[in-house]
């Protein structure tokens, strides 16, 4: 069935957009050049919108020096979630760890999904009591979380966003036991904070958006 005109990605949402991953069927930046590395194995599946990246716990994707800098209150990040049981590490979904004071991220413990940011020792829980097999879409940007389109209580994500050493399914090189179980699709990084309706928009009631 063709997606309806407000079904697509387009409009002001593609206003400042730098990188999307949408890893219908590779790990290519449809926008940029930013493209990803796959370490291990990694498939595409069937997804909320196109084809996904389905991790098993035996592969992630990587990139080095991407060149994005986004400085303090002036980025998006956006990526739908669908995850499996059995990520009872901090099992990583898409993390920056260059070192400690560009040390940001997301990833799941058992239920929970986590945001910290700029080397913080602690981190807050995005979204709770998690349904596996399930999607949800998450948009962080300038100490705002929206989950499912649903702006909710944050006080993260305010310092610079930088992508030094990117990974999408992994905690950390240092951690090679914490990859993440589940599938990731369209994740997305504008060089701008994007309105809450563009947030709410992206969440589509669960349809999402399709890029071209």
């Amino acid at each position: 069935m063709q997606k309806a005109a407000n079904d697509k990605f387009d409009g002001t949402l593609l206003n400042g957009l730098v990188n999307l991953w949408q890893f219908d069927g590779n790990a290519n930046d449809s926008v940029g050049s930013a493209h990803l590395t796959t370490n291990g194995n990694v498939a595409y599946v069937k997804g909320n919108m196109k084809q996904c990246a389905e991790f098993n716990g035996g592969g992630y994707f990587s990139k080095t020096a991407t060149g994005i800098n986004l400085s303090a209150g002036n980025w998006t990040l956006s990526f739908w979630v669908n995850p499996m049981s059995g990520n009872t590490l901090t099992n990583g979904i898409i993390m920056n760890r260059a070192n400690a004071m560009q040390h940001w991220g997301s990833y799941i413990s058992n239920s929970v999904i986590l945001w910290f940011d700029n080397g913080a020792n602690t981190a807050t829980n995005a979204i709770s009591n998690l349904k596996f097999n399930t999607w949800y879409h998450m948009c962080v940007k300038n100490g705002k979380l929206f989950e499912n389109g649903v702006s909710k209580n944050f006080t993260y994500a305010r310092g610079t966003l930088n992508f030094s050493n990117i990974l999408i399914g992994l905690y950390s090189t240092d951690f090679p036991d914490c990859l993440f179980l589940g599938r990731i699709e369209q994740v997305a990084i504008w060089n701008r904070v994007i309105d809450d309706d563009e947030a709410v928009r992206l969440y589509n009631g669960g349809k999402g958006l399709i890029y071209q």
